[in-house]
């Protein structure tokens, strides 16, 4: 009930948010300059309800964010990978609804023949909708390699592999690095294949040369459709001689979540190994 509320309040208080950004920007370019209290008037007095949408203009952008926050609030559905973020969605609508906004403010039928209006619109428009429809291709390459390696997963092969070598890109995000890992990935019964991926990983748990992984790669073109994870996989067991201590229960259970939670494990396979694991205390 809680995921069901507070999505459902994000997604109205989102939508109610974009209405106020956008209706403000359209009266305010349509008023253009003025300024005027009861006893004075600077430029042209400012029509009746300006006020009324500059105050809808900031809590427009004020309760964006607060639908944001709800809306990472939510939790998880049923432990099931996340769809694409409000944040993101909202960063698209706000850079690409405001330039339009604007252009039929300064270009519609009730436009004051502002110059400067025109020309700005114009100008913002150029610069704002590329930044709005900029996270689109990364967000669908995402997705892609998101269900390439849920299909590899649940349908390719495993194999153990070991890190042969791990170079930092020298780019940050999130104070976490950007490394470029090498892996030698060792399948039983054909000859070993080396892979090599890009991956933000945490400063605390940077992979090192030697240590072990397992490899998920498609058989049929190994070299191209393949990925790793370097958290346990169930039913998967590791070749001996990695140097490692096994983990405690519980740290193999927080690995298995955040399989659940990268859509690797269903919900029913996460509760049949952690049934299995504690049963092991």
């Amino acid at each position: 009930m809680r995921y069901w509320l507070c999505t459902l309040g994000a997604l109205l208080l989102a939508g109610a948010c974009i209405v106020l950004i956008d209706n403000g920007i359209y009266h305010l370019v349509r008023t253009g300059s003025c300024g005027s209290t009861r006893s004075y008037v600077s430029s042209r007095p400012c029509p009746p309800g300006t006020a009324g949408h500059i105050l809808g203009l900031i809590g427009g952008i004020f309760g964006a964010i607060a639908a944001v926050g709800i809306y990472a609030a939510r939790g998880r559905r049923g432990g099931g990978s996340a769809t694409v973020g409000l944040g993101v969605t909202l960063w698209s609508l706000v850079f690409v609804t405001i330039p339009l906004s604007m252009l039929v403010a300064a270009y519609g039928p009730a436009n004051n023949h502002n110059s400067g209006a025109r020309l700005t619109s114009i100008i913002l428009a150029a610069v704002f909708i590329p930044m709005g429809l900029a996270p689109l291709p990364f967000l669908r390459r995402s997705r892609k390699k998101q269900a390439m390696m849920l299909e590899l997963a649940t349908s390719g092969r495993r194999c153990p592999g070991v890190v042969e070598s791990v170079e930092d890109t020298n780019v940050t995000i999130n104070d976490n690095p950007r490394v470029r890992i090498t892996v030698r990935a060792e399948p039983p019964g054909e000859s070993p294949f080396t892979i090599v991926k890009t991956a933000t990983v945490s400063r605390v748990r940077i992979p090192r040369p030697g240590d072990r992984c397992v490899v998920f790669y498609d058989p049929a073109n190994r070299e191209q459709r393949n990925g790793i994870t370097f958290d346990q996989v169930p039913g998967f067991v590791q070749p001996a001689g990695d140097g490692e201590e096994d983990e405690d229960a519980l740290e193999k259970i927080e690995k298995l979540a955040e399989l659940r939670d990268r859509g690797i494990l269903t919900a029913e396979e996460f509760e049949e190994q952690k049934k299995r694991l504690l049963n092991e205390v």
